[in-house]
C-alpha cells in the first residue's frame, strides 16, 4: 500500500491515505474471490507475461550498457547478501511460488 501511495503522489501529485487504499484493495480482492472460472483471466496473464519479459529485457540491456560504459569494477563493491533486510527475500520467494501455482492451471 505504501508503494502505491508513493507512486500516486510522485506521478500524479495525489496524496492517498493508506486507510482508503486498504479499503479499496479489500473491496477489489473480495470481488475477485467470487470469480468461479479463472480461465477468464487467461488473456491478462499473457499480457502480464509479456510485460515481465519486456522488463527483464530492459534490465539486461541497460545493465549491459552500464557495464560497457563503466566497466565491472563497481560490481565487486556490491555485497552478496544484505544482512539487514534479507528476510524480505523469504516473502518474495513465497509470493513467486504461489504465483506459479495460480498461473499453471490457467
Amino acid at each position: 500500500m505504501v508503494n502505491f501511495s508513493d507512486i500516486m503522489y510522485h506521478a500524479f501529485g495525489v496524496d492517498f491515505s493508506r486507510f482508503y487504499l486498504a479499503i479499496i484493495q479489500f473491496v477489489v480482492f473480495t470481488m475477485l474471490c467470487y470469480v468461479r472460472k479463472i480461465e477468464i483471466f487467461a488473456s491478462t496473464h499473457v499480457f502480464a507475461d509479456i510485460m515481465i519479459v519486456l522488463a527483464l529485457v530492459t534490465i539486461i540491456v541497460y545493465g549491459s550498457m552500464k557495464m560497457v560504459d563503466e566497466g565491472t569494477t563497481q560490481i565487486s563493491t556490491i555485497p552478496f547478501m544484505n544482512h539487514k533486510s534479507y528476510s524480505d527475500a523469504i516473502g518474495f520467494s513465497v509470493y513467486a511460488f504461489e504465483g506459479i501455482g495460480i498461473i499453471l492451471p490457467v
